[in-house]
């Protein structure tokens, strides 16, 4: 077992250079002290309860980053038993679901065995989704009537909880109609999911459809999903999710509305559970302490209210938001959730996810999308080397799906400008450097080098350099070659190397007459210079998300409108998406200096 760990911790630096997956957002960064590479290393030295926390902890860390096989090989490795209760928890949700997206039924079943464990206390919401997983499971094996059944079942239970319903009626649709009338229980609940499958298999037209559904809702208005419609097909049907009272007149219609003014009332829709709530946690963090600061100093400061993603559909928040009198929203974290916003053609509320959709274009009326992504800083890159009169480089990115898209970024900006790429190398990150470097230096001298490395990387790369006789080279890199803390020793290697970062992990570049963007907050939430450096850059993230959302109407109506944000110079494109502009940094001495974009080495 040691054994398949220390081979697990080797593999852990290949899995902190994937990014941008579905469940999590691509700018969580696998650097510094709480990297999964660097949790697996310890645990190898410490006792083995302790060491199946910090394993849990790296693991849940790589799902986050997209590595989600690396994660299930070690979180099925570990011994629950040897968990505290909350991290116990933590496991089965994390184990679960990835065992259902990596197709490995297995694994999930073993992880919602902990639904039988006497000895734990599981929050209702912990109970609903380990069942839904089950269901799952035993749908991914192809027994939807099971599935369904036990769904119905929990459901029941549960005194009803709506909780339930998308993932019952996901169930039923799967099911034929043969197999519909053999669901067990014959109470108002089975017979009025069999009856609202049923007429949603027979009704075609959306008029008819909405008629259906309105004289079902009437007829069983105590039933679960007459309360709140499963989203699919309220989507289907044209209609609200939720039940709720006629609006008086002066109300906002249900179709999104173009941002006006500023907003007094901000809802924000984060999870407050599952792998992603540690990330929303610390965007809640920068949130609160931007409007305290705001308040502190005399300020507006608009209201926030927080709603949990995990325990309801979308639209169920969106129709809670709107009766709360919110008129901006903040959210979602989720990648899946973004794109499925912008499949719609509006939503209820202007809203500013916080993440990227994978669509092509956003087009999807009254949705802004913010996020941190180094394709951004990749194409910054090319745009700064081809401004300092560079025209010819070399390339050297991590061989995975997250390099892979860093590459094309700068190509495709590289490109437009009509400049060249000599060679480009995609290196295994656990592979030794020097061949990567010398297969680079193969191609001949270029005039510059792209590169996109973790810190442990890329300082090996220059002194390979300069033992190939390729020395002072210009390097452009991405904000990960930087740990975020200043380090002489260690980064000495990297002088002369370019690269952009955030406002808040260079405090090096601001004084008095340049202040630092939201300084009072930062010395906040940093107050003993010992923040941990992957949460300021998501506590910065929640300051930008909580100001963009308070301007969106001027940044819908002046195109030219910037944000001087801790996170960068924001501004809004036309797929409504928000680009960032970083400030530059070079090495010297091991320490970040400023650097002026159009600088050469």
């Amino acid at each position: 077992m040691r054994d398949a760990f220390q081979r697990l911790a080797g593999l852990a630096l290949t899995a902190t250079l994937l990014g941008g997956c579905a469940s999590a957002p691509s700018f969580f960064g696998g650097f510094g002290s709480n990297s999964p590479e660097r949790l697996l290393t310890d645990a190898q030295s410490q006792p083995l309860p302790q060491a199946t926390a910090t394993r849990l902890k790296a693991a849940t860390l790589l799902s986050q980053q997209g590595e989600q096989s690396l994660a299930l090989s070690i979180l099925s490795s570990l011994d629950d038993r040897l968990l505290s209760p909350q991290d116990r928890i933590q496991w089965a949700l994390l184990t679960a679901r990835l065992g259902l997206e990596q197709h490995n039924s297995g694994a999930t079943f073993k992880a919602v065995a902990l639904l039988e464990n006497s000895n734990l206390s599981l929050a209702s919401e912990d109970r609903r989704q380990l069942t839904i997983y089950r269901a799952q499971a035993f749908g991914e094996q192809g027994d939807h009537l099971k599935a369904a059944s036990m769904l119905l079942d929990a459901q029941r239970r549960a005194n009803g909880d709506a909780g339930y319903n998308d993932a019952i009626w996901l169930q039923l649709q799967l099911l034929s109609s043969p197999q519909l009338s053999l669901l067990p229980g014959k109470d108002d609940l089975s017979v009025g999911w069999q009856e609202l499958s049923a007429l949603a298999r027979s009704t075609n037209q959306q008029d008819a459809l909405q008629a259906a559904v309105h004289d079902w809702q009437q007829r069983h208005a105590q039933h679960p999903a007459a309360i709140q419609l499963p989203a699919a097909l309220a989507q289907l049907a044209g209609l609200a999710a939720v039940v709720t009272p006629p609006a008086s007149t002066d109300t906002p219609s249900s179709n999104a509305q173009a941002p006006t003014g500023t907003p007094t009332r901000i809802a924000v829709f984060l999870p407050q559970s599952g792998s992603l709530a540690p990330l929303a946690k610390a965007i809640k963090a920068g949130i609160d302490t931007q409007r305290s600061a705001l308040l502190s100093a005399g300020q507006p400061a608009p209201d926030v209210d927080y709603y949990d993603t995990t325990t309801a559909t979308i639209d169920d928040l969106y129709a809670q938001a709107k009766a709360k009198g919110a008129q901006v929203v903040i959210g979602p974290l989720d990648k899946d959730a973004v794109t499925a916003l912008e499949s719609r053609s509006d939503v209820t509320l202007p809203t500013l996810a916080l993440n990227y959709g994978s669509s092509a274009q956003n087009a999807t009326q009254s949705l802004y999308e913010y996020g941190l992504s180094a394709e951004d800083e990749a194409r910054q890159a090319a745009q700064s080397a081809g401004d300092a009169g560079l025209s010819q480089a070399s390339l050297l990115t991590p061989d995975n799906d997250w390099g892979h898209r860093v590459e094309d970024a700068f190509r495709q900006q590289w490109q437009y400008q009509n400049h060249q790429i000599m060679t480009a190398v995609r290196y295994a990150p656990t592979a030794p450097v020097s061949g990567s470097v010398k297969t680079l230096a193969s191609a001949g001298r270029p005039q510059m080098v792209f590169m996109f490395a973790m810190p442990e990387y890329a300082r090996q790369v220059p002194p390979f350099l300069k033992y190939l006789h390729m020395d002072n080279l210009p390097i452009y890199a991405t904000s990960h070659v930087y740990t975020g803390r200043a380090n002489a020793s260690q980064d000495s290697d990297l002088n002369g190397v370019l690269f952009p970062n955030i406002p808040w992990y260079l405090p090096e570049l601001y004084s008095d007459s340049n202040p630092m963007p939201y300084k009072d907050s930062y010395q906040r939430l940093n107050a003993d210079g010992k923040a941990s450096i992957t949460l300021l850059k998501l506590n910065a993230m929640g300051v930008d998300a909580y100001e963009l959302a308070q301007r969106l109407a001027r940044f819908n109506d002046s195109p030219d409108t910037k944000l001087e944000g801790a996170t960068g110079t924001l501004q809004l494109d036309a797929n409504h998406r928000f680009q960032r502009q970083l400030p530059w940094a070079r090495f010297q001495q091991g320490r970040p200096t400023p650097a002026q974009p159009t600088s050469q080495s």
